[in-house]
């Protein structure tokens, strides 16, 4: 029975809606902003938000543009941009079930978010590690962190991810047929989300009760809060978690044998995810309609139907959706007295949930087996696999148990509605029920009035404050004044005794002043012409170090025009010699090998052979010397390829990695704007740069993956080569000393353009170049 499907995601904030007609505009609106931003911070937010519009459409340009986000992040330090895009590319891969490179990415945002004490963003962060764990099967890591979301959303009062994080333990537990844990946790999730008023959230929280009840077997309760979380859905453009939800009832009118409505049901989910795109959907309602086929024995049809459900779960690597395909085909199979393939699905699915600690599955494949072994007449086998069902069967549902949910239910209603139902009379009890939610009522709307009146007396204690400020502002402003007006008297004070001394003064030098007058005239003679001295100096040093400057200018453009010239010569000889040898070894050695090869060939008929073994080892000549042409040939064309000379760069670098084994090295390849011309010399030496990089991957990183991205638009050309082998140390200079990034690194400097290098030991390598779209060599 498929129980997780219809739990999985349902607290996640990722979309899976189709690219629609709206979409395309989005992504044309984002690339077009792109090309206008300048280097910052809304550039990184617009490249995020056009991956993720481009997410299922192109997931090669989504996470490029999620890598140049990066790139500018880094390179401006914005912090919020590295956060945003090391969280997004968690997801993404995520999602896209590479499970190891997502926590690579949520743990780099992490790492950085505790570093810079940025606690807001750590709810969330938490609650999709939790989920990452959850979908990997590691259950133990997966509630770690689900409760670090709870304790960080307490502390920056983010409650909405607390109600998130209470919602997925719930589901976690339900899916390891813990029903108490979940049931208390679901419960806990749903009051704060009516708490905080989030309504999209009670929706979920009530789907995902509905499944609850729906395996405890009270099918009103499911069917009622089922029906409310569709209404939200479906008028809020949630087609997902409204085929889920679909899902959920179908499997209920399927208990009730009303298979008109499980088809109703059922159709509508399939249509719901197949225009969605999401195969987990489908393989859990492909599952649940062989059920309802079968027990309208449509044998052959539930067959098919079980078959598709485990091929999808397996594409997907779905281990849940595994297990209860390989169950409900191993009890189809003994129907059909099928022993062998219903003994290997039966097995199969066991060991599975045995390893995975889900115990309703392990109780449904101990009775399939019982069953199974029942047909086959081996009663031996056949109690004990009963037996053990039933012991699971007891752990599972309990009545203790069941009763332990109703009482939670129960007290969270109770809690809800302050109701005092417990204590009315069964005679009144509808009357006194209308009293209590008049006063329920009232009482809401006295803690209104009484919030209004916190909030007005909030303002008062504001304006209060305000005033004290104001009064405070008054008091320091006089005490400047008094400050200044002392200060004034004291000035005036300094004046009066100036004056006094000044007034002696003049009566002491009377006598004097014709001569201090005459000695006055000649000093300002002095002083005229030592101005004018100084500023004539003054201005011939101006005029010298202007002329320095401009000199130094001259020389400094000579010499970098001079390293230009020198490094064109030396690609062009490099080049050239290239040309030379590749010409060489085609029309030199390749002719002369060709030639021996067609006179061998003709001495063929003219030998005689003594034996077989001599003819073998005439024939291995031969072939030796076709493999030395091809390998000729080989290395001539990757020496000069004439993929570059003839169609540019993306067909040479598609050409170069099409002779690379994908068994070894599968490479993908992702271009954009290639189409347009490109200076032959930027075309020359992004080839040899990728042709390097490629080669340093075979030979140094033990990877069996590469992808590597080429854009251009009118601005730039950017290139990012990433590989998932063992790495190194950037920090380590001695690894730059090689001829080989040496290299990468001169060529593009004498483009203008700039080369990183991204690697950590363990992690894989990515090399991002950037460089000027126009050229113009000297």
């Amino acid at each position: 029975m498929r129980i997780k499907f219809l739990l999985a995601l349902l607290f996640l904030g990722a979309s899976y809606l189709p690219l629609c007609a709206q979409q395309t505009k989005l992504v044309d609106s984002l690339a077009n902003q792109i090309k206008i931003h300048k280097q910052d911070s809304n550039k990184v937010k617009t490249h995020v938000e056009l991956a993720i519009a481009l997410q299922n459409k192109d997931s090669a340009r989504a996470f490029s543009n999620l890598f140049e986000a990066l790139k500018i992040a880094n390179r401006i330090n914005f912090l919020y941009g590295k956060l945003l895009v090391y969280n997004n590319l968690g997801i993404f891969y995520m999602e896209a079930f590479q499970f190891p490179s997502s926590f690579k990415y949520f743990n780099e945002a992490e790492k950085l978010a505790l570093a810079n004490k940025e606690e807001k963003i750590l709810p969330k962060l938490y609650g999709n590690m939790g989920n990452l764990y959850n979908d990997w099967n590691k259950y133990e890591e997966a509630l770690k962190y689900y409760n670090l979301s709870i304790e960080y959303g307490n502390k920056t009062n983010n409650l909405q991810s607390v109600g998130v994080a209470y919602g997925n333990i719930g589901i976690m537990n339900f899916q390891l047929g813990k029903y108490e844990l979940a049931t208390a946790n679901m419960l806990k999730g749903l009051a704060i989300r009516e708490q905080i008023g989030d309504k999209r959230g009670i929706a979920i929280t009530s789907s995902t009760i509905a499944v609850l009840y729906k395996e405890l077997g009270k099918y009103d309760e499911s069917i009622k809060y089922g029906t409310a979380a569709i209404q939200y859905f479906e008028a809020n453009n949630m087609p997902l978690q409204a085929g889920r939800t679909y899902v959920n009832l179908g499997l209920v009118a399927y208990r009730q044998s009303d298979y008109v409505n499980t088809d109703k049901y059922y159709n509508k989910a399939i249509a719901l995810f197949k225009a969605n795109n999401y195969p987990k959907g489908l393989a859990a309602v492909y599952n649940n309609n062989g059920l309802a086929l079968k027990k309208q024995n449509k044998i052959t049809e539930a067959l098919d139907s079980y078959k598709q459900a485990l091929q999808i779960s397996k594409n997907i690597a779905d281990k849940d959706g595994e297990i209860s395909a390989n169950i409900n085909l191993g009890s189809l199979y003994t129907l059909d007295k099928n022993f062998n393939e219903a003994e290997k699905s039966l097995k199969d699915a066991l060991a599975s949930a045995e390893n995975l600690k889900f115990l309703v599955q392990q109780k449904s494949a101990k009775e399939g087996l019982s069953d199974l072994y029942k047909a086959k007449k081996d009663f031996e086998n056949a109690l004990k696999y009963e037996t053990e069902a039933n012991v699971l069967k007891d752990s599972i549902f309990s009545k203790e148990k069941i009763n332990s949910i109703d009482e939670m239910k129960t007290k969270y209603e109770t809690e809800k509605k302050e109701s005092k139902i417990a204590l009315l009379s069964k005679t009144d009890s509808i009357k006194t029920l209308q009293i209590s939610n008049q006063k329920l009522y009232i009482f809401d709307n006295l803690l209104k009035i009484s919030n209004q009146k916190l909030a007005l007396s909030q303002q008062d204690v504001l304006l209060k404050e305000n005033d004290l400020i104001l009064k405070e502002n008054d008091l320091n402003l006089k005490e400047n004044l008094l400050t200044i007006k002392q200060n004034e008297e004291e000035i005036l004070k300094g004046k009066i005794e100036t004056q006094q001394k000044e007034q002696n003064i003049e009566k002491l030098k009377t006598q004097k002043r014709i001569k201090e007058l005459e000695i006055a005239q000649k000093n300002k003679t002095i002083i005229g012409l030592s101005i004018l001295m100084g500023l004539l100096t003054l201005f011939g040093l101006l005029f010298y170090k202007n002329y320095k400057v401009k000199q130094q200018a001259k020389l400094q453009q000579a010499v970098m025009l001079q390293q230009d010239m020198a490094t064109k010569s030396i690609l062009e000889a490099e080049e050239n010699e290239r040309k030379r040898i590749a010409a060489e070894l085609h029309d030199g050695v390749g002719q002369i090998m060709s030639a021996a090869r067609m006179n061998l060939s003709g001495f063929e008929d003219l030998l005689i052979f003594k034996d077989e073994q001599q003819k073998a080892a005439f024939n291995n000549v031969l072939n030796m010397i076709d493999d030395g042409c091809k390998e000729v040939r080989s290395v001539s064309h990757q020496m000069m390829p004439n993929a570059l000379l003839k169609l540019g760069l993306g067909s040479a670098i598609r050409a170069f990695i099409e002779q690379i084994d994908a068994k070894i090295l599968k490479i993908n390849l992702f271009t954009e704007g290639l189409n347009d011309t490109i200076d032959n010399n930027t075309e020359l030496v992004l080839y040899r740069v990728i042709q390097e990089c490629v080669n340093n991957v075979i030979k140094h990183s033990a990877a069996n993956q590469l992808d590597i991205a080429i854009i251009k638009d009118d601005a730039e050309i950017s290139v990012t080569i990433e590989d998932n082998g063992k790495g190194f140390n950037t920090a380590d200079k001695n690894k730059f000393e090689g001829l080989g990034l040496k290299n990468i690194q001169a060529r593009i400097a004498f483009l203008k353009g700039s080369v990183e290098f991204d690697s950590t030991e363990g992690k894989g390598t990515l090399v991002a170049i950037h460089i000027p779209a126009v050229k113009t060599v000297a």
